[in-house]
């Protein structure tokens, strides 16, 4: 049968708008790409991510989340074995311009890092959204002015760790308060005819020489006691009160020999070696040193409580050491660095096999309450809701400062008082530099 002339040309130009919508299903004609394409799927950037705590393999779940997002985005992660070695690595890679797209902060870092990270931006993650999904302290630590600047994937407080066989010796409760708490180091310590200690109660009242947590164990008191940190213009520190004499006074009576608390000197041990060798009883650390206590002595019997809080204290807080993630200043693709961040540090299936991994708390407030009963994580699944922390320019000065008030007084060279009102001069003028 022969075509008209007519039918030749209409069965050309249907043709034609058959290929025209096929090529325009495909995408191969730019600028008409199906609408329902998702343009992140195609999306080809690589990101470059830097942090201390996490290898590769400890953040494979959470990048496996993100690629489903944006399988064609490529995350090249650094990992750093000490905070000092990033610290230096980060300082330098940032002064010549080619920092991380993303970076790890300490939780106590937003002030001194705030001018070389960017806050989330609101359409991808909110403050409000930031305070249903964490703890508190998530918000108090890495939110300013409405801004979101980290998020956490693990969130680590002071717990108290002791010894249960000596403790049963000597039929004694776990000390859930302070009270309680120099009652069994009395106790259980034992002090020779020369003076010397020979079993101590507790690691408490040394400097950073025996007590790597010293700094932050008196924090956790004046937190505990009321003692207001800092101004709220955070112009200067305002630690030297009354409520602050009396923490510093209160941890160092446990390395006065004039006190019926005696326990512990610098010149006794390591607060790790000493547990683990049982020469001590009880130590407030964190979840972090589990594993290298268990290294030091893999057979010990020692369980893991809450820190004790004032008896009088009808709020309860813990204290809380912990690294958020961060999007630089410096990042080409911050909007894709952020998606990252609040796409697979908010995913539960995600964030719950990373920490079914590494043995670290959980920060996601969801996960936190459904650790609360694990026998490993438990405590500070449950401490991380009553987390606090205060915002530090510098912490390592912070750090230095607590430590040689501590010393200080222990020495007999400053009273409690005059040592701390040293150490606000110190840390206010790291403030204001």
């Amino acid at each position: 049968m022969s075509l008209t002339k007519n039918q030749v040309v209409m069965a050309g130009i249907g043709g034609f708008i058959i290929i025209l919508f096929l090529l325009i299903f495909l995408g191969v004609i730019p600028g008409f790409k199906s609408a329902n394409t998702d343009p992140r799927k195609t999306l080809e950037v690589k990101l470059t991510m830097w942090g201390v705590q996490d290898s590769q393999k400890d953040l494979e779940p959470i990048l496996g989340a993100f690629a489903a997002l944006y399988p064609k985005v490529q995350v090249e992660y650094r990992e750093f074995q000490t905070f000092d070695t990033y610290n230096q690595a980060l300082l330098d890679a940032l002064a010549s311009g080619s920092g991380p797209d993303i970076l790890s902060i300490r939780n106590t870092d937003l002030p001194r890092m705030i001018n070389k990270i960017i806050p989330a931006p609101p359409s991808i993650l909110s403050f409000n959204s930031v305070n249903q999904l964490f703890p508190q302290v998530v918000s108090q630590d890495f939110v300013q002015q409405g801004g979101v600047y980290a998020l956490p994937l693990s969130l680590d407080t002071l717990a108290l760790l002791y010894n249960r066989d000596l403790l049963d010796q000597k039929a004694l409760p776990v000390p859930a308060t302070w009270d309680e708490f120099m009652s069994d180091v009395s106790k259980i310590t034992k002090i020779d005819a020369s003076g010397n200690i020979t079993l101590s109660g507790a690691a408490m009242g040394g400097s950073l020489k025996s007590i790597p947590e010293a700094s932050d164990i008196l924090s956790l008191l004046m937190l505990q006691t009321g003692t207001q940190m800092v101004s709220p213009d955070f112009t200067s520190a305002t630690f030297n009160s009354k409520e602050g004499a009396n923490a510093l006074t209160f941890y160092t009576q446990f390395a006065d020999n004039r006190s019926k608390s005696y326990t512990w000197n610098d010149g006794f041990s390591n607060n790790l070696d000493a547990f683990a060798q049982e020469k001590t009883a009880m130590i407030v650390t964190y979840a972090r040193s589990i594993p290298e206590i268990q290294k030091r002595n893999a057979f010990l019997n020692f369980e893991v409580a809450p820190t004790p809080q004032p008896k009088d204290n009808a709020k309860a807080l813990s204290y809380a050491s912990y690294y958020g993630y961060a999007v630089s200043k410096q990042s080409r693709h911050a909007s894709v660095a952020w998606d990252l961040l609040s796409y697979a540090f908010t995913n539960k299936a995600a964030v719950k096999s990373y920490i079914d991994s590494t043995k670290r708390p959980p920060a996601l407030a969801s996960l936190d309450r459904e650790y609360q009963q694990d026998p490993a994580l438990g405590v500070f699944a449950r401490q991380a809701l009553i987390a606090r922390s205060w915002p530090q320019m510098d912490a390592d000065l912070v750090t230095r400062v607590f430590s040689k008030a501590i010393e200080d007084v222990n020495n007999h060279v400053l009273t409690p008082g005059d040592a701390l009102d040293t150490a606000r001069d110190q840390v206010t003028g790291s403030m204001v530099r």
